[in-house]
């Protein structure tokens, strides 16, 4: 029994190593797929750095290209090119198609008007010529003309004269009108002045008589103010009298004590 369970302690340790084993084998085999995939990334790096070297190199010459065809398609006109500098060739090319699209087209409305202005003098120049291929007019002809051309004046004067008579009619009936207004409210506004100056006269009358009175209280006041200084002042004699008589009485009463000493 113990040799038994030695040997299955035995084939267990043997398999236990060979697991072991197999696993190192496949951390050894992991190691080595890392690094194999580290080399592989690190030249795949190496090869998308120097791809983006090489995009960069081409958008910049590309960049550069579509800077100097904008430069050459604006030509002198510098509004234009600093207008399309920072744009793309794409946008650049569909900004200068449109403005040449609007030039061409302004370009065809300018040659229908040079068109049809050249038409229009051709027609006054040969109008020109049918008139100067006419006899000239004769001197009755000239006086009527003359007549026609100073009545037509003479219309255009009366005409306005005409024009300026009703305007000041107009505006002589806006401010008749505005009389008749001002008017028919005038017996109105005199009936309250009307009132008015009654009203002040009362006033007036009143006041006269309170004036009056006043004037009769004040020289009553001034009267009695005039009584009463002069009674003031007998008064204040009468004092100083009694004072000075008292003075001279109690003078002798010292005196006669001094001598009586």
């Amino acid at each position: 029994m113990k040799i038994r369970n030695e040997a299955e302690m035995e084939e267990q340790i043997q398999e236990l190593k060979t697991i072991t084993r197999l696993q190192e084998q496949c951390r050894a085999l992991q190691i080595q797929s890392v690094k194999e995939k580290t080399v592989k990334n690190k030249a795949t790096l190496a090869l998308l750095r120097s791809n983006i070297r090489r995009r960069s190199q081409e958008w910049a010459l590309a960049k550069k290209y579509d800077q100097w065809a904008i430069s050459r398609a604006c030509g002198k006109d510098v509004p234009m090119r600093l207008a399309n500098s920072r744009c793309t060739m794409e946008v650049a090319r569909e900004k200068l198609r449109k403005y040449v699209f609007d030039r061409v087209n302004v370009h065809n409305v300018l040659i229908h008007l040079v068109r049809r202005r050249g038409r229009k003098l051709e027609s006054m120049q040969l109008e020109l010529a049918g008139l100067k291929s006419q006899p000239d007019a004769t001197k009755e002809e000239l006086r009527l003309q003359q007549v026609i051309r100073q009545l037509e004046n003479n219309i255009e004067k009366t005409t306005i004269k005409i024009t300026t008579s009703q305007n000041i009619h107009f505006l002589y009936m806006d401010l008749l009108d505005h009389l008749k207004k001002k008017l028919a409210g005038y017996p109105t506004e005199l009936d309250k002045l009307q009132n008015l100056v009654t009203n002040y006269c009362l006033e007036l009358s009143d006041m006269t008589v309170m004036s009056q009175d006043a004037m009769m209280i004040t020289d009553e006041v001034k009267m009695n103010m005039r009584q009463g200084e002069a009674t003031f002042i007998e008064e204040r004699r009468a004092r100083e009298n009694r004072l000075n008589q008292q003075k001279k009485l109690i003078d002798k009463i010292h005196t006669k004590e001094t001598s009586e000493k």
